[in-house]
């Protein structure tokens, strides 16, 4: 699934705009924090605010609270960037991971980042089809 990730305190969700994630709204999917760690090597911190793609198992359960509509989890989570544009850092510059990355980025490719950024975008659009 895509979505924004939002880590509020000891909780996190997969959310399809930031608006959802800061409201009450019940469109978000909570992820289970156990899951999430292990996938990021417990650097998930990073991931809050960026836009993602999270492939793990969806558990609907009705017995839970009603503003998430159920729970990704799984042993083999996997959690990726699904940014869109090169200019996302006009947009969001809360989104750690995208920042230290596009920092790295400059380092090593100076004047022709711009064209090695656009094939970075495609290869993650590549993996959402």
């Amino acid at each position: 699934m895509i979505g924004i990730l939002s880590v509020q305190g000891d909780k996190v969700f997969l959310c399809e705009s930031m608006d959802v994630c800061l409201s009450w709204s019940p469109f978000r999917l909570q992820i289970d924090l156990v899951s999430l760690k292990t996938a990021t090597l417990d650097h998930f911190q990073v991931y809050d605010t960026c836009p993602v793609i999270v492939i793990a198992e969806f558990h609907h359960e009705p017995y839970h609270r009603f503003n998430i509509i159920g729970e990704l989890r799984s042993e083999h989570m996997q959690v990726g960037m699904s940014i869109s544009r090169p200019d996302y850092q006009d947009f969001n510059k809360n989104c750690v991971i995208w920042n230290q990355f596009m920092e790295g980025f400059e380092k090593r490719y100076g004047d022709k980042k711009d064209g090695k950024i656009m094939e970075l975008i495609q290869s993650m659009k590549a993996r959402t089809w």
